[in-house]
């Protein structure tokens, strides 16, 4: 079967299978769009629950192509909608007020230039290559997780709030419930969470080390120089700060020694191995660096 004749007898192959078991399921193969103009080809669930899953067709069509029962697919794509029937446990209803939202309010970024048309639709704020942008942590019901989903300027104006309220709130909330946490990168398993008292430790304190958040989801947006995480951070080590931005959820740091050491060609081609071998292009940041001057609180391109 060619990509076009997969999709669709999956589609039907799936349907008949659930409808012996549900009722009202429909579905559509469709373009999905995610970050940094990443797109796949979706199987995209339509019932009367509020979440239905969206399955990466695309993902399949190669374990296809690489031998996978077409049988075993449909199976495989069949149990995934069944699981999420039972963990249907977002609450959806957050999204439908700003009273109900606004405690959840948090920060993320992404690389503005490779997502230039989508910034069109939600509020935000460009600092160097990057664009800060709010969301909604959306806890499930069991208190397993959270699912996220962004601020568009329709919701916000659905909320009657302005940009500059929803920039404070967002700030506020992401210091307050993301807290940070740097890690050894040679140590990793031996977390740090960052305090005013970080000073104390700073000779023990790695030349390199990784930034995130509590959650390790989305901990990139922490570089944004209004968090004041990289002003403590250097001060803990004595010194600037390198920063290579290693995916939109978390950055990887150095002290500013060692660019004096070793140079900026030397930094240079760690962050374009970094994103070439580790991570994945809807994750992808910058291949940009970072100089974090700590006595201005100010980070720019170098």
């Amino acid at each position: 079967m060619n990509r076009s004749e997969f999709y669709e007898s999956v589609k039907k192959a799936v349907l008949d299978k659930l409808n012996g078991k549900y009722e009202g399921i429909d579905s559509i193969v469709s373009d999905v769009k995610k970050s940094n103009r990443t797109v796949y080809c979706g199987l995209i669930f339509r019932g009367k629950e509020n979440i239905q899953p969206i399955i990466n067709l695309d993902r399949y069509y190669e374990k296809y192509l690489n031998g996978k029962a077409f049988e075993s697919i449909v199976d495989d794509i069949v149990d995934i909608y069944i699981e999420s029937r039972k963990n249907n446990n977002i609450d959806v209803n957050m999204m439908l007020s700003f009273e109900s939202a606004k405690e959840n309010i948090t920060t993320a970024v992404m690389n503005a230039e490779l997502n230039k048309k989508h910034l069109d639709e939600i509020p935000h704020v460009i600092f160097e290559d990057l664009a800060l942008y709010y969301k909604i942590d959306i806890p499930f019901t069991d208190g397993t997780g959270a699912g996220i989903i962004k601020i568009t300027t329709a919701l916000l104006n659905s909320w009657g709030i302005s940009q500059e309220k929803i920039y404070n709130i967002a700030v506020e909330n992401t210091i307050k419930n993301h807290s940070a946490v740097c890690r050894d990168i040679f140590e990793i398993v031996q977390n740090m969470i960052l305090t005013n008292s970080d000073a104390d430790n700073a000779m023990q304190h790695p030349e390199m080390m990784m930034l995130t958040n509590k959650n390790n989801s989305y901990g990139a947006a922490l570089i944004y120089p209004e968090f004041h995480q990289l002003e403590k951070i250097a001060k803990a080590v004595q010194d600037d700060l390198i920063v290579l931005p290693s995916s939109k959820h978390e950055v990887i740091l150095l002290k500013a020694e060692v660019v004096r050491k070793n140079g900026l060609d030397f930094i240079k081609d760690m962050v374009k191995d970094i994103n070439e071998s580790c991570v994945s292009y809807e994750d992808f940041l910058s291949n940009n660096i970072y100089y974090f001057t700590a006595s201005r609180n100010d980070l720019k391109i170098i």
